[in-house]
């Protein structure tokens, strides 16, 4: 019938419509365009490339937003490779930016992105627009219009390279937000994984732009377990990595943070407590800290200082003042040995000695300590030059005051081979005996004014080692003096029928003299003297024998004198140096008739 339509082409109609419909809503949801508005933004704000090599699409969770995957940014132009890569790159899309096909860029999301800074051999920066040669000029130069933009990245890296100086670092794991000011001011706060070790790390830059210029002003924060940082000044880049202001420092461990640092220093006691608050003037890899304080272990310096980080080996400088210098954690505590005391002949310690670090550093330090404590012993004000090179610390000790006299002193400890070796030269003038030799040497029997010099040296990796290899000399002078725990009367006359055993005892038996003096050679732990002298009025002593160093044993024997005449008994001393066997000399000669003219002889000195 004539003006009827057939119901096959109504059903035709319909699905044409349908198909109509179809590609149209189709062709409104792709979200294709997405590609070209970002690559149109990233050119207009940076004057590069964006490149997009994976898929495109939307997404629905969090929120509506569309997905492009295998994302690219190119160096600009002029310098080769690019910039940045990212696995995706997520974009919130509202839906009127759907239908009205435009993007408005106010938030991205990288996952596995990875940044590259270069700063190529000419002084050209990779984050700047500028680039360089023919291609810079041709180029199409970014917008000055300046929105705001919130980036989130989550699995990031951070490479740095300035080719000018081979300077570089980075950090892996990134994960946090980026945020662009109207006014080109950048935030960021990420948390980050340095050397294996989370930190969190907190940036404000004015202008990256300056960065490359005059400098921007900008403040830093990291906060690791093993490190807290907070820098506050300006950034740049022009001549070199460049950092002017202040920072402050600290670290509960040094041994943590070297080790986190990939320097690992031996030892357990000490280096804690550290903090370092100082106005600082960086370019690459050299630090110059002035107007510093440090504090370590309970101590405080102030004064100057400079790393240079630019060669394998680290260099540092500096001078120092300090009120307390304190040795406690860093030496071990003298053992003492008196004779009126028990036996103290313990093994010297086994316990390996670490001068590893002297490997790791290099430099000249001066401090000036007013005074220098080491468990009971105190001296100062003190003046110390410390040098290390190729391994090897030289100490100076200059002029110091000890104990109502003076010390000059130089140390030095070869680490540069696999078995350190260590050199001790000393010259004490005038010096308290029973205050220096107790204090210092662990011998609380000797009083008197003292001089003592000596020239030791000796190689290994601990106590036991070095006692073994002592090799050098030392003298000895003590005048107006005393020896405690011992009554000459009473042992010589204890002497006549039988062996002491050990020095005797308490503060109540003394042996005054006007001068005592030995001199010493070692050799292999073994000092030998033939030269010891005690003067008194009426009283002489020679002696001579060994000390064996390293079993803590004497072997000694002494010759008394009244004026012109020898007593009849010469002493042997022999065994461990806390608790030795004294014994007379009476071989072949009648005892009792040395009891008697011994007595008779120490009555006329002794007036008992």
């Amino acid at each position: 019938m004539q003006g009827k339509i057939k119901p096959r082409f109504v059903w035709i109609g319909v699905v044409v419509f349908l198909g109509l419909c179809a590609a149209a809503f189709g062709a409104v949801l792709h979200p294709g365009f997405a590609v070209s508005e970002l690559q149109d933004y990233v050119l207009r704000k940076t004057g590069r490339s964006l490149v997009v090599k994976g898929a495109t699409k939307l997404v629905f969770t969090p929120e509506l937003g569309v997905q492009l995957d295998d994302v690219s940014i190119s160096n600009p132009p002029g310098m080769d490779g690019v910039f940045v890569t990212v696995g995706h790159v997520t974009l919130p899309l509202p839906y009127s930016s759907l239908f009205e096909r435009k993007l408005k860029v106010s938030k991205l999301s990288l996952t596995a992105a990875h940044f590259n800074f270069l700063i190529d051999g000419e002084g050209n920066a990779n984050w700047t627009a500028q680039g360089k040669g023919d291609g810079a000029a041709q180029a199409k130069a970014p917008s000055n219009v300046k929105d705001p933009l919130a980036i989130i990245f989550g699995n990031g890296t951070a490479n740095y390279l300035d080719e000018r100086s081979g300077q570089a670092f980075s950090v892996e794991n990134a994960t946090g937000q980026l945020h662009v000011g109207e006014g080109g001011d950048i935030d960021v706060a990420a948390t980050v994984a340095l050397n294996s070790q989370f930190a969190k790390i907190e940036v404000h830059l004015k202008s990256l732009a300056r960065v490359t210029e005059d400098g921007s002003p900008a403040d830093i924060a990291i906060r690791a377990p093993a490190l807290t940082l907070n820098f506050s000044g300006r950034l740049g880049t022009r001549k070199a990595l460049a950092l002017v202001g202040t920072v402050d420092v600290s670290s509960p461990d040094l041994r943590v943070l070297a080790k986190w640092l990939g320097n690992a220093v031996g030892g357990a006691s000490g280096l804690k407590n550290f903090n370092l608050g100082s106005a600082v003037d960086s370019s690459g890899s050299v630090f110059n800290l002035t107007k510093t304080s440090i504090g370590l272990d309970g101590m405080v310096a102030n004064g100057a200082l400079s790393a240079d980080f630019s060669n394998r080996i680290p260099q540092i400088s500096g001078a120092l003042s300090t009120d307390l210098l304190t040795l406690d954690p860093y030496l071990a505590a003298p053992e003492k040995t008196t004779p009126a005391g028990p036996a103290r002949d313990a093994d010297w310690s086994v316990v390996p000695y670490t001068f590893s670090a002297l490997n790791g550093v290099e430099g000249e330090l001066a401090i000036s300590a007013f005074l220098v404590k080491w468990r009971d012993a105190e001296w100062g004000p003190v003046e110390m030059e410390n040098r290390v090179k190729a391994g090897i610390l030289t100490a100076r000790f200059k002029d110091a005051k000890l104990y109502g006299g003076q010390g000059n002193a130089t140390v030095t400890i070869d680490a540069s081979q696999a078995k350190p070796s260590l050199k001790l030269d000393f010259d004490g003038q005038g010096l308290r005996g029973e205050k220096f030799l107790s204090k210092l040497l662990g011998v609380d029997w000797l009083t008197g004014v003292t001089n003592v010099k000596a020239a030791l040296s000796a190689s290994g990796q601990n106590q036991q080692e070095l006692m073994s290899s002592l090799q050098g000399t030392f003298n000895i002078a003590v005048s107006q003096g005393n020896i405690r725990g011992v009554d000459v009367l009473d042992s010589i006359n204890s002497l006549g029928s039988a062996a002491l055993a050990g020095w005797g005892g308490g503060d109540t038996k003394l042996t005054a003299f006007n001068s005592a003096s030995a001199s010493f050679t070692v050799v292999d732990g073994i000092a030998t003297t033939s030269d010891i002298a005690i003067e008194s009025p009426q009283l002489s002593v020679t002696g001579k024998g060994d000390v064996d160093m390293l079993r803590r044993a004497v072997d000694l024997k002494f010759s008394p004198q009244v004026s012109d005449a020898e007593l009849p008994v010469h002493v042997a001393v022999k065994g461990p140096w806390g608790n030795p066997k004294i014994n007379p000399d009476v071989a072949g000669v009648d005892v009792k008739k040395i009891e008697k003219k011994g007595k008779k002889i120490l009555k006329k000195i002794f007036g008992n």
